[in-house]
């Protein structure tokens, strides 16, 4: 077990994402912390899991054909000209 620790900010720097989304994944339970005083501190070994599980369902999800990516596919028709006889006074 290794005695480093990572902040929030210092994860959301090496992922390039947001201190907020880091914090949503502890939230959330998929990332594992201790709380030193009031500040949050991931373990090296914790980050390395949770890089690997994020990088799996990333690529089940990368895997997926388009249709279920989770936007359902909707054709729109194009939309009719605005009525424009009741404008003309």
């Amino acid at each position: 077990m290794s005695d480093h620790f990572y902040t929030v900010d210092e994860i959301a720097e090496l992922v390039h994402v947001r201190p907020v989304t880091i914090r949503r994944q502890i939230a959330s339970g998929l990332l594992a912390c201790v709380r030193i005083g009031s500040r949050l501190r991931i373990q090296a070994e914790e980050l390395d899991r949770w890089l690997k599980d994020s990088q799996r369902r990333s690529t089940i999800r990368r895997d997926r054909p388009d249709n279920l990516q989770g936007r359902p596919r909707v054709s729109h028709r194009p939309r009719r000209p605005a009525d424009r006889s009741r404008d003309r006074r």
